[in-house]
């Protein structure tokens, strides 16, 4: 990972506010232009298009001789009224070389009054553009941007009753508002000068700055150091502490299951040195009962206390439970209790020892807390990615004073049980890199006692077993 200074993080964040404001100035332009662009356009064609409807117009009337010689300013000056009064802020008229301007209307026009005189202002501009119709007999077109406002004219050419007449039109387009614009100008200016101030302030920072901030930099290093250092000591404290807390919670348990066998271990040897001969044959076989107990226990504390060292290999997981479960169906036939398996064939990746462990383990619990003549439930199925094996019993369940710690070692709900069963099973499904569960039970079904379900993850080699 690269380590990024302070300087260079101010350096960025710097330059990414430069940019962040060049794109908005940009973006702010862009749209004020094209604003402007696109009303200048719009009006453009309008104006192209008023001109052609008033000489198809003009020309068809001439045809038909709609009116006399004598009467064709007054014709042009209706047509005039009636084509443009549908195209609101269009002006227009006719214009011929020997008589200058013909007839002129502006019928939408907004202010007080009739408009009937042609725009001073303007004649000079709409005599050149009628002349250049009327030179080139083409329709032409003139644009003049202005700051506030654009002015558009149009002229095509025509042949009158009497000589050749250039029809033009003219309209205004108010580009954008004075106070609009006014605004914009300054928003702009004040968003240039905050660029530059953006980009002189980042320049005499670094320059200025510069040993202020390597001194603060290796400030915050040593600080972030020390902060580590103190959070890693401060982890393995912890851990050390826990070590030792699950260690003397371990050896207290251990203390207390030692200590009921060597009771009675004790108890029928003072019995014993009282009258050996009477009571040797009864003490016997609970003595051997009782020690047989205690390395049973030492046995599983050696268990739990060993490391797990996986060879894992592929299992074919139907014929793996009906090999491993010969020592699961004596203790069940012992009680009378039926093992019911549902196994899907598939082909997994495990410890066949330490999985057969566990396994075994949660089915000896099942048996044990099953009453006689009922079932067990084993199931072992694919779920998505998952291989998920549950084991169900119809005992009474696990109480609620046990399920907060139920995998912690010395902790069990049967008389006589170690709890380190469980611990142990949880460990080598952890180690296989799954999980063991207690699920939530099924109070309306056989199986509405505990219900144990483990999670194993499936690698991508992993397939359905095919003969």
């Amino acid at each position: 990972m690269i380590d990024v200074t302070l300087r260079a993080r101010i350096l960025i964040l710097f330059v990414f506010t430069l940019l962040t404001s060049s794109a908005v100035a940009f973006v702010l332009y862009e749209m004020y232009e094209l604003g402007a662009t696109s009303q200048v356009s719009k009006a453009k064609k309008l104006n192209e298009y008023v001109c052609e409807e008033l000489k198809d117009k003009f020309d068809s009337a001439l045809t038909r001789k709609v009116f006399d010689q004598s009467k064709e300013t007054a014709f042009q000056s209706a047509l005039l009224e009636i084509v443009l009064s549908r195209h609101e802020g269009v002006e227009g008229g006719f214009w011929s070389e020997p008589k200058g301007f013909l007839a002129y209307a502006y019928p939408t026009y907004e202010g007080s009054g009739i408009k009937t005189d042609v725009p001073s202002a303007e004649r000079a501009a709409l005599e050149k553009i009628s002349k250049l119709s009327l030179a080139s007999s083409a329709a032409q077109s003139s644009v003049h941007v202005g700051r506030r406002n654009s002015q558009i004219i149009s002229a095509c050419s025509t042949q009158g009753a009497s000589s050749t007449v250039a029809i033009w039109t003219m309209s205004r387009v108010a580009t954008v508002s004075g106070a609009t614009s006014d605004n914009s100008r300054t928003a702009f200016n004040y968003l240039l000068a905050f660029l530059i101030f953006i980009a002189s302030s980042g320049i005499l920072l670094l320059l200025f700055w510069n040993q202020s901030l390597r001194k603060l930099e290796k400030t915050l290093v040593l600080k972030n150091q020390q902060a580590l250092s103190a959070e890693k000591e401060a982890e393995a404290k912890f851990s050390r502490e826990r070590r030792l807390s699950a260690l003397g919670r371990m050896a207290a348990g251990f203390a207390h299951e030692l200590r009921n066998p060597l009771a009675v271990v004790r108890l029928k040897f003072e019995n014993l040195l009282v009258d050996p001969n009477s009571r040797a044959a009864a003490a016997a076989p609970l003595i051997f009962e009782q020690i047989s107990r205690i390395d049973k226990l030492v046995e599983l504390m050696l268990q739990s206390a060993q490391p797990f060292i996986l060879n894992k290999e592929k299992i074919q997981l139907k014929a793996w439970f009906v090999s491993n479960g010969g020592e699961c169906q004596r203790q069940a036939e012992a009680k009378h209790v039926s093992l019911i398996y549902s196994v899907e064939d598939l082909i997994v990746e495990a410890d066949p020892f330490h999985l057969s462990r566990a396994i075994e383990n949660l089915i000896t619990n099942a048996i044990s807390f099953s009453p006689e003549g009922s079932r067990v439930s084993i199931e072992a199925h694919r779920k998505e990615n998952s291989l998920e094996i549950e084991i169900a019993d119809s005992g009474k369940g696990i109480s609620e004073k046990v399920k907060a710690n139920l995998f912690e070692a010395f902790v069990s709900d049967r008389s006589g049980g170690t709890g380190l069963g469980l611990s142990l099973a949880r460990d080598i499904i952890e180690a296989h890199g799954g999980r063991l569960d207690l699920a939530p039970s099924r109070p309306n079904s056989e199986f509405s006692g505990a219900r144990f379900v483990i999670q194993l993850p499936l690698s991508s080699e992993t397939k359905r077993y095919e003969n």
